[in-house]
């Protein structure tokens, strides 16, 4: 579990909170309340349970990054993930930014 203290990501996602899976390799994206006490929950996950794939989509951030054991934010103000197994770690940024580092 992260918290997220920048705005490298965009506005949209500064103080919300990030969760790694282990055991599906997807990164989990929570928004706060105001005073970032409680997680702001509303529609299928009002009742804080997803009882089913679908109910869990609406909370999917990213999918597909085998076993995660470890999130963090760096002083770049970018997430980057641990991947256990193949000992990889990855940059989480905005898809015109991963253009970028490509070039």
């Amino acid at each position: 579990i992260k918290f997220l203290n920048s705005t490298e990501l965009g506005d949209e996602y500064e103080n919300d909170m990030f969760v790694g899976d282990i055991n599906n390799g997807r990164i989990y994206r929570f928004e706060l309340n105001e005073d970032r006490t409680d997680l702001e929950l509303d529609g299928v996950l009002a009742d804080r349970v997803a009882n089913n794939a679908t109910e869990l989509s609406s909370v999917i951030f990213g999918t597909g990054f085998r076993s995660i054991s470890d999130i963090e934010v760096e002083p770049d103000g970018h997430l980057y993930i641990l991947l256990y197994g193949p000992g990889k770690i990855m940059k989480i940024a905005p898809a015109e930014e991963q253009d970028d580092d490509d070039d």
